[in-house]
């Protein structure tokens, strides 16, 4: 496995759902962490066993990364479009 990319944290949401309270929402909270050769390092959505991406879980999920490096990753972030409701 030497060299090759893993595929990096994935974190869903509720599109449909605001993001206050937080509690609504799939969160992921990094503190003084590192990520790296990842190809994508943090990703807002699911995915299916069949790799197509699971679009009732994708959008409105948050990051809160602090003292957070993203080394050497194909993507660091990968955040699909999320639109407050109301």
């Amino acid at each position: 496995m030497c060299g090759e990319r893993w595929g990096g944290v994935r974190i869903e949401g509720t599109p449909t759902a605001d993001q206050i309270p937080s509690a609504t929402q799939g969160t992921v909270y990094f503190n003084n962490a590192t990520i790296t050769n990842a190809v994508n390092a943090v990703a807002t959505y699911g995915v299916n066993t069949n790799g197509s991406i699971k679009w009732h879980t994708s959008g409105g999920a948050i990051i809160q990364a602090y003292h957070t490096n993203f080394i050497d990753n194909q993507r660091h972030l990968d955040i699909l479009s999320y639109k407050r409701p109301g």
